[in-house]
């Protein structure tokens, strides 16, 4: 634990106060690319990576935070080429 923050897996757990928060994790060395939409794969492959990054967001942020991970989740989507 450091600064009152344990990354585990794809969960940033965090200590605030005697309460505790989750977080989707990421390192440093993330770079948001995933599979482009320009790429020639199946469009279910495509919309599986969408789904599964929002279910994984679903899944582990607080409600607090879910706004904020889902405008980060359309930025990256949309930076990998993908329409609204």
């Amino acid at each position: 634990e450091k600064e009152g923050q344990l990354p585990f897996l794809d969960v940033l757990v965090k200590r605030n106060g005697s309460d505790i928060d989750h977080e989707v994790y990421r390192k440093k060395t993330q770079t948001n690319r995933h599979l482009n939409a320009m790429f020639h794969h199946y469009s279910q492959q495509k919309r599986a990576l969408i789904r599964t990054l929002i279910h994984r967001a679903e899944t582990i942020c607080e409600q607090f935070s879910l706004d904020k991970e889902m405008k980060y989740l359309e930025t990256a989507i949309r930076k990998n080429g993908f329409s609204k």
